[in-house]
Formats: structure tokens, C-alpha cells, sequence
């Protein structure tokens, strides 16, 4: 039995109404059956308060049907659950501020030393909100359960053979498009800074970077093809509970940064009609490439949260 039916057994025990417990435990009558019906797992502390109320022992929401399980001496292992999204608005929102910072590149409103301050502050600001913001989101999505310490968990995905697949040379193909569009806009921005005489500091710092983000996204290509078409059944690692996806999150967000950044820093430039079409052609990539980031984001996330965890609660078949 898993530990919905457990709670549904002890509220019909004691005659309550999934009502009364909803209003005891402060939670509301459809979760309180989404968990009776197994819709929802409970978390680890909702399952202590469950216990609580009822006067059981938490270890009674895992003892076996013959009553074999020892109440006293069974261990239990903590299992983090990150919840594998995206949070839309906040792309949207810097989306829409690129395309401004787009217009201020042909149409600036000062000099340049004010422009570039003035702006940097700004998406300075925006970036510390957002992630401060979206770290007190991703703690809203992360919950813990627990787990007999003897029981193996693992991920298991909805995916077809075929669909696994095709999610593999979708993300070689996207590899190497980051690859090519890496190489494009960060030449054209060492081209169009060395026209105008920038530092030999900023033109070296190009470079290093856009060699930085080039290794990174070999390196990634690499490890796909190492690993192969993704297994159907993959071991818990609890040191990797969100499939790397803060690794990527912090990837794609240094590519938006280092867009941004020379975006500001051209919009002080003096442009002239010679130059316009490289110009044209880094403000054309950079769009692309954060459009192109945040789908490989949405591709990623979408997949990996085909996995499930099983077994979440059964002890009917150690390992």
C-alpha cells in the first residue's frame, strides 16, 4: 500500500471526512484526495504532519501488509525532487528589453560613457532581481520525500525508443548550431571593435571569451556523444537531482550577459554607413542566439522532465 492508501485507511478508521482533515492539517479537500487516490506523492514533511495527527509513527506509512516491517529500527533515506521547469515571464521580459537595447544601439540618447553606465547599472539590477527571484521559485518547486534506505531508486521516462532517438540528434544538432552561431557573432564584434581602435584589452577579453564559450559547448557536444541515445531507466544521484539543469541555466545566462554587454557597449559607437552591415549582421545573430538558447533551455527541460522517480514509496521489493 503506498502512503495515500494509508492515510485513507486511517481517516476511515476513525471516521473523519476528508474534510475535517483538509481543515485539521490546513490543507485543501483536493489535495488531501489527489494523495488518497495516488494523483500527488507527499512530501516528506506533509507526511510527518500526517503522522502527527493521526499519533503513528511515519515509518507506519511503509510497513508491509503482514506487519513484518520492524517500526523501531527501519531507516530511511531523504530524497530531493527538483521539479524540471522554465519560468517564461522573465524571458519575455528580457526579450522585449533586448529589442529596446537593439533600437538604442541605432538611436543612443547620450554620450557614450553615461549610455553604457546608465544601461550596465540597469541590466545589473535586472539580472540580480531575476535571479534572486527565480532561486526563490526554484525552492518553491524543490520538495523532499523519503525513501526505506534499502529501496533503489530510479528514473524512469515516458519516451519511446524512437522519441529517445530523436532527442538525441536533436541535441547534437543543437550543439553544433551554438558552435557555429558562437563563432559568428563573437567574430563579428572582434571585427567591428578592432574597426573602430577599441583596447587591446577589450579585443583580448573578445577572444578569451568567445574561446571560453566555444570549449563549453564542444565540451557539451562531447559528453552527448559519449553518453549515446539517453537510457529508458536512469540511476538516482542525488548530487544530480535537476539533471544539470542549473549548470545550463548558468551557461545559457553568461551567453545573455556577454549579448547584452556588447550590445551596450555598441550603442556608443560612432556608426558609420561602412559599417553597417556588420553591424547589422552581430545585432542580427545576438537576437537569434538568445532565442536559440532559450529553446535549447525549453528542449532540455521538457525532456528531462519525462523521467519519474520510481519506486517513490514502495518497499515490496528491496534491493
Amino acid at each position: 500500500m503506498t502512503p495515500g492508501d494509508k492515510l485513507k485507511r486511517l481517516r476511515m478508521e476513525r471516521g473523519l471526512k476528508q474534510e475535517v482533515v483538509a481543515e485539521a492539517l490546513y490543507f485543501s479537500n483536493r489535495t488531501i484526495s489527489n494523495w488518497e487516490n495516488n494523483l500527488r506523492t507527499i512530501s516528506a514533511e506533509n507526511l510527518k504532519k500526517i503522522a502527527d495527527y493521526f499519533k503513528v509513527s511515519i515509518s507506519y506509512f511503509y510497513q508491509d501488509e503482514d506487519g513484518t516491517t520492524n517500526q523501531d529500527n527501519i531507516a530511511y533515506q531523504q530524497i530531493r525532487l527538483k521539479k524540471i521547469s522554465l519560468n517564461d515571464k522573465y524571458f519575455f521580459v528580457l526579450f522585449s528589453f533586448v529589442l529596446l537595447q537593439t533600437f538604442l544601439i541605432f538611436f543612443p540618447f547620450g554620450p557614450r560613457i553615461n549610455l553604457v553606465l546608465i544601461e550596465l547599472l540597469f541590466w545589473i539590477g535586472f539580472t540580480f532581481v531575476s535571479y534572486f527571484r527565480y532561486s526563490h521559485i526554484n525552492r518553491q518547486r524543490t520538495k523532499d520525500y523519503v525513501l526505506p534506505l534499502q529501496q533503489k531508486a530510479q528514473y524512469h521516462t515516458i519516451l519511446s525508443s524512437t522519441q529517445r532517438k530523436n532527442a538525441f540528434f536533436i541535441m547534437i544538432g543543437t550543439y553544433g548550431g551554438m558552435i557555429l552561431s558562437t563563432f559568428v557573432f563573437y567574430g563579428g564584434v572582434y571585427t567591428l571593435f578592432s574597426l573602430y581602435n577599441e583596447s587591446p584589452f577589450l579585443l583580448a577579453f573578445i577572444v578569451l571569451y568567445a574561446v571560453f564559450k566555444m570549449v563549453g559547448h564542444i565540451i557539451g557536444l562531447i559528453v552527448v556523444l559519449r553518453r549515446g541515445v539517453p537510457q529508458a531507466q536512469l540511476d538516482y544521484d542525488k548530487h544530480k537531482y535537476d539533471f544539470g539543469m542549473d549548470l545550463h541555466r548558468t551557461f545559457v545566462t553568461l551567453h545573455y550577459g556577454a549579448i547584452i554587454l556588447f550590445f551596450i557597449l555598441m550603442s556608443g559607437l560612432p556608426l558609420g554607413e561602412e559599417h553597417i552591415q556588420l553591424v547589422w549582421l552581430v545585432v542580427f545573430v545576438g537576437i537569434f542566439m538568445i532565442i536559440y538558447l532559450r529553446q535549447f533551455l525549453r528542449r532540455i527541460s521538457h525532456f528531462f522532465a519525462s523521467y519519474q522517480l520510481h519506486p517513490l514509496f514502495s518497499v515490496e521489493k528491496p534491493f
